[in-house]
């Protein structure tokens, strides 16, 4: 007993020390997070035609984000979408669509303070600063993230793509304060980065394990 006791105390100590360190690197990194651009072939006329017919998605996710979620805007995700921010993982729509119908149960309000959206060919950020109060406690903080969408015109059907629709996320990375995650490629001492990714992982399954659904 006194050898588990031991290695759960290691664990716990381990698991605290990898939270601490990404908090750390969220007050101290440079901000390092890439800017799309539309290529110089892309003529006027198709960058309108580009971002005019984003605005539906771009809105959908503006909604998600202010605790609004709906069939509809979560019509969005490829059925294969991916969602990561520094502190979970999330893979699918159905863990997609359960985390955010998490959001008005967990904030009293969510606000969108501004936002920019900037565009390339396949895909898309958006710069976000929202304001969250939670729900139960008097409590209310700012959050400045740049959402990084890549997107896709394929259609699926079970596991094969059936031809062209309109644009779907196939990976929706939410950069907080427009730092890196954590990873290997950053962090290699004491595995901290692969340790890092793991517990996003970890998290995002754990949250997700009551599959909820949105109102239409």
């Amino acid at each position: 007993m006194g050898l588990i006791k031991l290695a759960l105390t290691a664990s716990a100590l381990y698991y605290a020390g990898v939270h601490g360190y990404v908090m750390y690197h969220l007050r101290t990194a440079a901000f390092r997070v890439v800017r799309p651009r539309l290529g110089s072939h892309v003529t006027e006329t198709e960058k309108k035609r580009i971002i005019q017919s984003r605005q539906p998605l771009v809105r959908a996710v503006l909604s998600l984000y202010q605790a609004k979620p709906s069939s509809d805007h979560l019509s969005f995700y490829a059925p294969r979408a991916t969602f990561t921010d520094p502190f979970a993982r999330l893979l699918g729509r159905r863990e997609i669509t359960t985390a955010f119908c998490l959001l008005p149960k967990a904030l009293e309000k969510a606000e969108t303070l501004g936002y920019t959206v900037e565009h390339a060919e396949d895909w898309l950020a958006i710069s976000l600063v929202q304001r969250y109060t939670v729900r139960y406690v008097p409590f209310s903080f700012e959050l400045p993230s740049v959402i990084h969408l890549t997107l896709t015109e394929r259609t699926e059907k079970g596991r094969e793509t059936v031809g062209k629709g309109r644009e779907t996320i196939l990976t929706h990375s939410e950069f907080w304060y427009g730092k890196a995650f954590v990873d290997e490629s950053n962090m290699r001492t004491l595995g901290v980065g692969r340790m890092a990714e793991k517990i996003r992982r970890f998290h995002g399954w754990l949250v997700t394990r009551y599959e909820l659904n949105p109102p239409r």
